[in-house]
């Protein structure tokens, strides 16, 4: 297969101009998710039509209005940074209005957004710890309730302070294909003071016993008492998605997928992101071989590109354990 044959093959996985294509829809899903504004991945974009699906896929999710103020001459609202960049660019008002008219989420991105809603991750009181639980590689889902206080702590402070006032949560975590309960108290402060939490003994085992004596605990203490319990139940330590460039997935027409949790979970045969440390990027479709000649072996699978990054078993798990090794999309 000659060079040139095999850009093109490439090229016919990208969307067209005018086009959103599913990668773009998912990276700005995760923006969304996340609650980030993605102003770091908009100033590396180089591509006018990435910007302004970029852009256009992020206010859809955001079920935001395309807003364009004539007298600056730029775009205000949710991800405008993709909309500066696509003008810098050489994108038109007018092609970026097209294509936000002709934008329809697709149905699989409809219902991985929907799925996030009861996540409450833009929840002033409890989005960040939801934010913590899913970057760690979990899953935590909100039901509904009243909203009264569950602990006799939580009820306590809102009868010693008036300026305090507690929200009772109760949460489904799930972890390793198991589902174990999560209920707490939200002890707020009405003053924009920080917000205070207490487990309930309604909660799991698991939970129970990292945490149950502790009373009332400030931001940090909770989320590391939840991340040690989830640990417990985890055959590796708990890791969290590191922040390495994915341009060159991007020049791949590749996605990062879930992070590697466990050495045993590496699969000869099967492709991976390896970070390069180096270069501070992801490294895409690195074929895992195994173990040969006494270090592990991950080879692009390429063409024309010879890449290979080798392990020791104790680098191989370190870098596991620090989040440098995803499965590929």
């Amino acid at each position: 297969m000659l060079f040139e044959d095999f850009q093109e093959s490439l090229n016919e996985k990208k969307a067209k101009p005018g086009q959103i294509s599913t990668k773009d829809w998912q990276r700005m899903l995760d923006l969304v998710t996340a609650g980030k504004d993605g102003e770091d991945v908009a100033n590396k974009l180089k591509d006018k039509d990435k910007a302004i699906a970029r852009f256009v896929s992020g206010l859809k999710l955001k079920a935001a209005e395309l807003k364009y103020d004539d007298k600056w001459k730029e775009y205000r609202g949710p991800f405008d940074d993709f909309g500066k960049k696509a003008l810098e660019l050489g994108a038109t008002v007018e092609e970026i209005q097209k294509m936000f008219d002709a934008a329809i989420i697709p149905i699989a991105i409809a219902e991985k957004l929907h799925g996030s809603k009861g996540k409450k991750l833009d929840n002033r009181f409890v989005g960040n710890l939801s934010k913590m639980i899913i970057k760690a590689g979990f899953d935590i889902e909100f039901e509904k309730t009243n909203g009264n206080a569950i602990t006799n702590d939580g009820m306590d402070a809102m009868q010693r302070n008036g300026r305090k006032w507690t929200i009772g949560y109760k949460t489904k975590v799930s972890a390793n294909g198991e589902i174990y309960d999560l209920d707490f108290d939200a002890i707020t402060d009405e003053g924009d003071g920080p917000t205070k939490y207490v487990l309930s003994h309604g909660s799991h085992r698991i939970f129970r016993d990292e945490m149950e004596f502790n009373g009332v605990m400030r931001v940090k203490a909770f989320e590391a008492g939840i991340k040690k319990a989830l640990s417990t139940v985890s055959e590796s330590t708990v890791v969290e998605k590191q922040e390495f460039d994915e341009d060159n997935l991007d020049d791949n027409d590749l996605s990062l997928g879930s992070i590697i949790k466990n050495v045993k979970d590496l699969k000869t045969g099967t492709d991976y992101c390896v970070a390069d440390l180096g270069m501070n990027s992801w490294m895409g479709a690195l074929t895992y071989k195994g173990k040969k000649g006494g270090t592990h072996q991950f080879v692009s699978s390429i063409q024309f590109d010879d890449t290979e990054i080798d392990f020791s078993d104790a680098e191989l798990k370190s870098a596991v354990k620090d989040g440098e090794i995803a499965n590929c999309e």
